[in-house]
């Protein structure tokens, strides 16, 4: 399941991705479609909504946090709730 994405980098840049969420983990992928980083979902300790309706993955080893905002970001968590059951909706 794909999804495009804008992500919120550590320095603020917002960047047009697509979110690619696959069987054990999800991926971030350039618009070219290089994966530019994989997550298994056991990785991520938990979801949840911001305030400005996008969603915010936090990961078990407490590294920067991911911001996801999409047009389908209610999909999105759904997409996480599934897989690792860890969303706060």
């Amino acid at each position: 399941m794909s999804f495009n994405v804008i992500w919120n980098n550590w320095y603020g840049r917002k960047q047009e991705r697509t979110l690619q969420l696959l069987l054990n983990c999800y991926q971030r992928l350039a618009p070219t479609g290089d994966v530019r980083a994989t997550h298994a979902y056991t990785d991520v300790d938990h979801v949840e909504w911001s305030k400005d309706g996008s969603l915010v993955v936090h990961l078990v080893d407490g590294s920067t946090e991911h911001y996801i905002s999409a047009r389908r970001v209610g999909d999105i968590a759904a997409a996480f709730q599934r897989h690792c059951r860890v969303v706060a909706l």
